[in-house]
């Protein structure tokens, strides 16, 4: 019984520590994206950044120079790591719920076999079902309105430059087929 009652204890814990780590995850991805997104942009405006049909119509051009397409892969390469780890971090919200709930059925278990200990295990496991359930509310409100907007919108963003160069790319096949 005193294992079942120190994991009731250490649930409540676990989940704050568990709340703040991800949460610092999350900011330090939201900043990573806004700092990727900036870059973007100021590249973006310094050149019409769409792929298109070069001026022979037998390739595909970016930029007078190459160099955007070239940037615009670096850059996906950068978003894709960025989101594999956000998806990471997306996965690991629905836990704290769990870890609430394991925490009221390891608070309760104690009060089966002594009913003298039932304020102190309904304490245990209404606490570590209200942290559990707070860590996952606040994590979700801040995905959603924060961080997921702004992974969401890079996403959308670079499957634009995809359809743009694969509208180029299939002009070229055509001028290509014509000759």
């Amino acid at each position: 019984m005193k294992i079942i009652e120190a994991i009731g204890n250490i649930i409540s814990p676990l989940i704050i520590i568990a709340f703040a780590v991800i949460l610092i995850f999350f900011f330090a991805i939201d900043i990573k994206v806004k700092a990727l997104e900036a870059e973007m942009k100021k590249d973006r405006s310094r050149s019409k950044n769409r792929p298109r049909l070069s001026k022979d119509k037998k390739s595909v051009e970016d930029s007078h120079d190459g160099t955007n397409l070239d940037k615009n892969l670096d850059y996906l390469e950068t978003f894709t790591q960025i989101r594999v780890n956000y998806d990471v971090l997306e996965q690991l919200i629905p836990i704290f719920p769990l870890m609430g709930i394991l925490g009221t059925v390891a608070g309760l278990i104690p009060m089966l076999g002594n009913p003298e200990m039932m304020k102190e295990a309904m304490a245990v496991s209404m606490y570590t079902t209200f942290f559990g359930l707070i860590a996952a509310i606040v994590l979700k409100a801040i995905d959603a309105l924060a961080v997921g907007k702004h992974v969401n919108k890079m996403a959308v963003s670079f499957e634009m430059f995809d359809q743009s160069y694969q509208i180029a790319k299939d002009q070229a096949m055509l001028e290509n087929d014509k000759e």
